[in-house]
Parts: structure tokens; sequence; C-alpha cells
């Protein structure tokens, strides 16, 4: 039997989601705990926990603790199947499965940690925080696993460049619609010639446009 068709071993495959699953986890912490610092783990929990920086940071290291134990629980599932000499997954059926982990973990996140548990938004301080939610959850959980569904059957050159054209669309698409839910506004204030930016005498002026333009009066 032709080692392509041959059936994937369960391990193979339950190993690979695992390992999707856990950098969907990873992805998550990385990015939105620790670089972008919209949110932690527990941020949505009550004064004194919520506003307590090292519960929030040992709840986040938990938390990437736990993504460990699925990436550990994925290798040993793989190694166990390649020891058993069983075929060689594709690079196509590798990004299948790890697809379909990575957009089940932000279905997961976005269901029972945002809306069932409210442990956290995406975007805590955002004026729109549902907006983010669903958008994040569109990008990194419902687009994955509808790109499995156009990725060829097939590895070889086609099935790999079809792989790298599905991974730039999703870096296109993150870093396109974020800046539609910023809800920031800019405004131009002109100056007559001859008048200084930032006189004393200008400030109130200043602080009153300011506060205007956040109450929308």
């Amino acid at each position: 039997m032709d080692t392509i068709t041959a059936k994937l071993d369960p391990r193979t495959r339950v190993g690979w989601l695992l390992l999707g699953f856990a950098l969907g986890g990873f992805f998550d912490g990385i990015v939105l705990h620790q670089i972008l610092q919209w949110h932690h783990l527990l941020s949505g929990l009550a004064d004194p926990a919520g506003s307590d920086l090292r519960f929030q940071i040992m709840a986040d290291g938990l938390f990437h603790l736990f993504m460990y134990v699925f990436a550990v629980a994925g290798t040993v599932l793989l190694v166990a199947a390649r020891a058993a000499g069983r075929r060689a997954v594709t690079t196509t059926e590798i990004l299948r499965l790890a697809f379909i982990g990575f957009g089940v973990w932000h279905l997961v996140d976005a269901i029972v940690f945002h809306w069932l548990l409210g442990l956290h938004r995406i975007k805590m301080n955002s004026d729109m925080p549902l907006a983010w939610d669903i958008w994040w959850l569109v990008i990194f959980g419902i687009v994955p696993l509808l790109l499995v569904l156009v990725l060829p059957n097939r590895g070889g050159p086609a099935g790999a460049s079809a792989a790298l054209t599905s991974i730039v669309l999703l870096a296109g698409l993150a870093a396109g619609a974020g800046p539609l839910f910023n809800g920031a506004a800019t405004s131009v204030i002109v100056f007559r010639a001859g008048m200084s930016v930032v006189p004393s005498s200008n400030e109130a002026f200043l602080q009153a446009y300011d506060l205007r333009n956040r109450t929308g009066e």
C-alpha cells in the first residue's frame, strides 16, 4: 500500500491536534497577556484579585504550564506512533490538524472563558469588548477551521504553497481588521500663525476640548 494513502495512525492525529491546541493557548498567552497586555487570564475577577498583578501573573504562569501539558501529551503520542513504524505524516496533514487544534482552542476560549465564565475579554479596557471578542474569534478561531477545508489533500509543493498562502492570509486578516475596533478618533487643532502650540493661555482650552471630546458633548 502506498505510504501516502495509508490510514493515518490515531496517535498521530490526536498528537497534532493537541499540539495545535497548545499552540493556540501559547499564542493567546504570549501575544495578549505579555506583548499587548490586553488582559490576563483572570482579569475579569472582582477586586482585590482582579487588580493584584502578582496574582494575575501567577495565574498566567499556571495557564502556560497547563498548555505545556497538552504539548507534551501530543509529543508523546507522536513519538509513540513513529516508534511503532506508522507512516510519516505529510506537511498538509500536519497543517490541517494543527489548524483544527488552534481554532478549537479559540472557540473554547471565547465561549467558555469569555462568555460563560467571564474570566476575561480580549481587550479589557475597550468600549466594545464584544466586538473584540468576535473579531478575535473569527480571525483566529473560525478562519483556521475554514482553511482546513481549502487545503489540498496532498503534500508536495502544491500543499506547501497552499499552506503558506493560508498562513499569510491569516496574518493579513489579523493585521488589517484590528484597527477597525480601536474606537480611537484623531482630531486636528489648527493654531493661527505666530501662536505657540503649548502656551499656558491655551492649556485650559485644550483641557476643555479634550473633556468635551471624551464625553461627546
